[in-house]
């Protein structure tokens, strides 16, 4: 097993398995049992915990790897290895925790699942849950057993502070007193009875792998591929300003996504729009004082022109927001993101087309409508923009745009001609 897959730090009594982004294939997850197995057996070793060694969640599904999943036999080996590799981690002799920074998704979800303890760093991207496709190692199992059969066939994924409700943390961190409280909670595991994870029978397992062999076979259980372009400029993580003009529900989602990572946003609601952090509030994913610094980032502006510093513009209504205009006199470094049916519109005018794209959701995905003109570098931006602002994007080619309609006056000169 390469050095670089998986590192140890211990602190006294408390060992802790790094674990890197490289892709969990059966043989990696089961040398993670391997690992785990030795270090347990350290008789200075008293507990053991997972971390991830980027702040970006525990491993997920790995899109090309699942693609090479080519037959049932593939499917199953994969699913018998990271069955096996929980069983040991569940087996082992001293508490595991898992500690979980950032989302943690699919596969990532289910190794934490495996462990005794689960805390989790509440952050504005933080998500726990075993997401939309298939499990195949127990996740689903273990995911009823902890908060009941009916409430995980609609289950999803949550936010730390609601995982600690539901019964699948046992605490969540700000991320401010994160490695205090985590040196806390460590502590007092040396004093109290071990909690024991949550196992899965042979029939639970065999059922996993019977659904996850049949989702490979369907193709579900692979992830979109990433956007087919390479960006001619580096792309900054976010933008330094966000303009935001419209009421809709999404663009409200968006303005506190962008606000609660640290974007200043500009905003151009109506006067009735409510307040965009109120879901998080009531969900308990920031807490009162977060959502109010959060607010303080968000600028009410009363004219489509004061976004003319964004970097990036969306817009939900181009009628209100006069967009054909707004194309015309901002920076050319700024990408106009509006309703995918109001593109044409605004290219029929457009003095840079290559900044502008639509948008639009579909089945909880922010759809990103690429005309013909849009250039490489506007779209790497929007996408990453939007992906590290917690959205699940999709890029598609926007289908031929048809001509725009002939204006009374365009009628009468060509009937000159």
């Amino acid at each position: 097993m390469p050095d670089s897959t998986f590192t140890v730090s211990t602190d006294d009594a408390v060992a802790t398995l790094w674990l890197d982004r490289a892709t969990f294939t059966p043989a990696r997850v089961l040398g993670l049992a391997d690992r785990a197995e030795q270090l347990a057996r350290r008789s200075a070793v008293e507990v053991l915990v997972l971390r991830a060694t980027h702040p970006t969640g525990f491993p997920t599904f790995d899109s090309p790897f699942l693609r090479d999943l080519r037959s049932d036999t593939d499917a199953a080996d994969y699913a018998r290895a990271g069955q096996s590799a929980l069983r040991r981690l569940t087996a082992l002799p001293i508490p595991t925790v898992a500690f979980l920074e950032g989302p943690c998704i699919g596969p990532g979800f289910e190794l934490a699942l495996a462990c005794d303890y689960r805390l989790a760093v509440a952050t504005p991207d933080a998500t726990l849950g075993l997401g939309d496709r298939p499990t195949a190692w127990g996740g689903r199992t273990r995911l009823a057993r902890l908060i009941g059969r009916r409430t995980a066939a609609r289950f999803v994924s949550c936010y730390p502070r609601e995982a600690v409700s539901l019964g699948l943390a046992d605490d969540a961190f700000c991320q401010r007193r994160a490695k205090i409280d985590l040196r806390t909670f460590l502590d007092g595991l040396l004093f109290r009875p071990r909690k024991r994870a949550v196992s899965v029978d042979v029939f639970g397992e065999a059922e996993e792998r019977k659904r996850f062999r049949m989702a490979v076979r369907d193709g579900e259980a692979e992830a979109p591929e990433l956007p087919a372009f390479d960006p001619v400029n580096p792309i900054p993580v976010a933008p330094r300003r966000v303009g935001v003009l419209g009421r809709g529900p999404d663009l409200r989602r968006w303005v506190a996504e962008f606000a609660l990572r640290g974007v200043p946003v500009m905003w151009m609601p109506s006067a009735t729009a409510p307040d965009p952090f109120a879901e998080s509030l009531l969900r308990g994913r920031v807490t009162p004082l977060e959502a109010e610094q959060a607010a303080s980032r968000v600028t009410p502006v009363s004219e489509p022109d004061d976004a003319l510093t964004a970097d990036l513009v969306l817009i939900d209504d181009t009628d209100d927001t006069g967009a054909d205009f707004l194309e015309r006199v901002m920076p050319a470094r700024s990408v106009l993101l509006l309703p995918t049916a109001d593109v044409a519109g605004v290219l029929a005018n457009a003095v840079r087309p290559g900044r502008v794209l639509g948008w639009r959701t579909a089945n909880g995905r922010t759809v990103l409508s690429r005309p013909d003109d849009a250039t490489d570098d506007a779209t790497a931006r929007a996408y990453q923009w939007l992906t590290a602002a917690g959205e699940s994007v999709e890029v598609r080619q926007l289908e031929a745009i048809p001509a725009a309609p002939l204006t009374a006056r365009s009628k009468a000169l060509a009937a000159v001609r």
